[in-house]
C-alpha cells in the first residue's frame, strides 16, 4: 500500500449531548475504538471477507483506518479523518462504502426501521458496543463529510442499542433464567447486560423502581439469577425482561479448577524469548474476545 498522506477521504464529527457540556471525557473514548471496529468489520463484510480467519488484507485496514485530529473548541464534538491513499487503490474504496453503511444502520436504528442488508451479525455486535459506551448520553450525531457532500444522523443510544443486540433464537415470549455477572449499562433506564458463565453476554431490562433500586444496586458486580422472559423483536433482536434478580450460588469451583498448580509450575520451563510466547492463527476477533475478557 502506498504511503498514506494527511488530506482525508472523508472526515467524520462525533457529537455527544446530554452528558458534560464542551469536553469528552478520556473513559469515553473507548467507544471510538469499538467504532473503529465497526467500520472495519462493515469493510469487511462488503469485500466479502467477514467471518473468515486471519488478520485483514492491508488496504481493508487501511480503507478503514481512523484518526482522531481535534475535539472542537466550545463542544462535545470529536474530529476524526479517514486518510487519503496516494497512488492506485487495489479495490474498491469500501471504507467508504463502510462508512456510508454505518450511517444507514444507525439512521435506520433510530427510526426503528430494519437494519439494511450489509450489516451482519458480525458487525452489528461492535455497532452495538459503540452505542454501548455512550448509553449515559441523550443523543450522538455523527456529522460524515465526504468531498462537498454533508450527511447527519443522529440517534438516542439507549434506543438504538435495542436493533444491534444479537439474536439467541429462542420462540418468543420464552419464560427462562439466567445465572451470571451482572454489569451496569444504565441503572436509570433499568438496562442492564450479564455475562453468563459460558462467556456470553445477555442485554436485560429490570424494572428499578422504588425498592428494587436499592437491591439492584447490591447485586452489580455479582453474580445473580435473572428470572423472565425472552423475546425476540420484529428484527429479531433479543430482549429478556427480567422479572427477578437475586443474589446466585458461586460456582463450584472444583468443577472447573481441580488441578495441581504446583504441578504444572514444575513442568514449565524457563521462558527462552518472547516469540516462544506467541500463540499462532490467534486472529483478529479472538483477540478481542481476549481483550473483553480481561477488561470487562
Amino acid at each position: 500500500m502506498d504511503e498514506i498522506t494527511t488530506t482525508p477521504r472523508a472526515q467524520l464529527s462525533l457529537r455527544l449531548i446530554g452528558g458534560p457540556e464542551g469536553a469528552i471525557p478520556l473513559a469515553r473514548l473507548a467507544a471510538v475504538a469499538e467504532l473503529q471496529q465497526a467500520v472495519l468489520r462493515l469493510a469487511k463484510g462488503i469485500e466479502g471477507r467477514a467471518g473468515r480467519r486471519g488478520r485483514s488484507p492491508q488496504p481493508v485496514e487501511d480503507l478503514t483506518r481512523l484518526f482522531a485530529v481535534a475535539i472542537r473548541a466550545g463542544s462535545a464534538v470529536l474530529e476524526l479523518e479517514a486518510p487519503a491513499l496516494t497512488g492506485q487503490l487495489p479495490l474498491a474504496d469500501v471504507g467508504l462504502e463502510a462508512f456510508d453503511l454505518l450511517e444507514d444502520a444507525l439512521e435506520a436504528a433510530g427510526q426503528g426501521r430494519s437494519l439494511p442488508e450489509g450489516v451482519d451479525d458480525w458487525s452489528r455486535e461492535k455497532i452495538g458496543a459503540f452505542l454501548e459506551e455512550l448509553v449515559d448520553y441523550q443523543r450522538v450525531t455523527i456529522e460524515y463529510r465526504r468531498g462537498a457532500a454533508v450527511r447527519e444522523v443522529s440517534v438516542a443510544p439507549v434506543s438504538a442499542l435495542d436493533a444491534f443486540r444479537p439474536a439467541r433464537g429462542l420462540p418468543s415470549g420464552t419464560s427462562t433464567e439466567l445465572n451470571g455477572l451482572l454489569y451496569e449499562v444504565n441503572i436509570k433506564s433499568g438496562s442492564f447486560r450479564l455475562e453468563d458463565d459460558l462467556g456470553r453476554i445477555h442485554y436485560l431490562k429490570f424494572d428499578t423502581s422504588g425498592e428494587n433500586l436499592d437491591r439492584v444496586r447490591e447485586l452489580i458486580g455479582r453474580r445473580v439469577n435473572a428470572q423472565g422472559t425472552m423475546s425476540l423483536d420484529a428484527g429479531r433482536n433479543e430482549r429478556f425482561e427480567a422479572t427477578k434478580l437475586s443474589l446466585a450460588e458461586p460456582l463450584p469451583q472444583h468443577s472447573f479448577f481441580d488441578f495441581d498448580v504446583d504441578a504444572v509450575l514444575r513442568r514449565t520451563g524457563p521462558v527462552v524469548s518472547v516469540q516462544s510466547l506467541a500463540i499462532e492463527e490467534f486472529d483478529e476477533d479472538e483477540a478481542d474476545g481476549f481483550w473483553r475478557a480481561i477488561t470487562d
